[in-house]
């Protein structure tokens, strides 16, 4: 009778324990850090000045390994003038040149509370569209070429689960504090390829930007 008591309340012990380590392992599970972002920005190329647009998809696993999906738009308008008369200028946009790049980068990104510091480097397809002069008229052209894409990011967000807010983070949406949030930045983005490209940009998302 003794024995099965024992055997009962050892039972009891290991059914407790293995209740407390799921609750423990279900506590501990983090969130990926994984999140999309928007960024506007300005670049210097090897044929002037260019608007740049783009669209990344970054996951960070392993502690500190950052894979990033990027799709850039760079838009060239380069102006030219006519005479009306000796002392009157007329400025027009005289041709255009537009990227379309492709890239996969890595590289590493490192957190610390709110903040996030990240470098990459990787592989990139670009499809250019431009115009070359050709006697009085300008012809139009295309290249295709592969480039090493580079990017310097700084981020803020939230450092601790709290609720969502809609409409630029002014009303609360549910009563659930969650991981999921928006970051605000700054990037270095260019591409050493057969056009050369360096810009600064403005970076806005929305995902997990860390593990909380």
């Amino acid at each position: 009778m003794k024995f099965k008591a024992v055997l009962l309340l050892f039972l009891f012990h290991l059914n407790s324990f293995g209740q407390d380590s799921i609750v423990s392992k279900i506590r501990n599970k983090s969130n990926p850090i994984l999140f999309s972002e928007f960024y506007f920005g300005g670049a210097g190329s090897d044929n002037g000045g260019l608007w740049l647009l783009g669209y990344n998809l970054n996951y960070q696993f392993n502690d500190k390994d950052f894979l990033t999906a990027r799709f850039s738009g760079l838009l060239g308008i380069y102006d030219n003038y006519t005479l009306l008369a000796p002392t009157l200028i007329l400025p027009f946009s005289d041709r255009k040149e537009t990227q379309q790049e492709y890239a996969l980068l890595y590289g590493k990104r490192w957190v610390k509370e709110n903040v996030s510091f990240s470098i990459s480097s990787g592989v990139s397809h670009t499809d250019r569209v431009y115009y070359k002069r050709v006697d009085e008229y300008y012809e139009k052209l295309n290249q295709d070429y592969f480039g090493i894409p580079i990017e310097l990011n700084v981020k803020w967000f939230k450092a601790e689960k709290s609720r969502f807010r809609a409409y630029y983070g002014l009303i609360p949406i549910g009563s659930r504090r969650v991981s999921f949030g928006r970051s605000i930045g700054f990037k270095i983005t260019g591409n050493f390829a057969k056009n050369d490209y360096l810009g600064l940009a403005v970076t806005y998302g929305f995902g997990w930007h860390k593990n909380y």
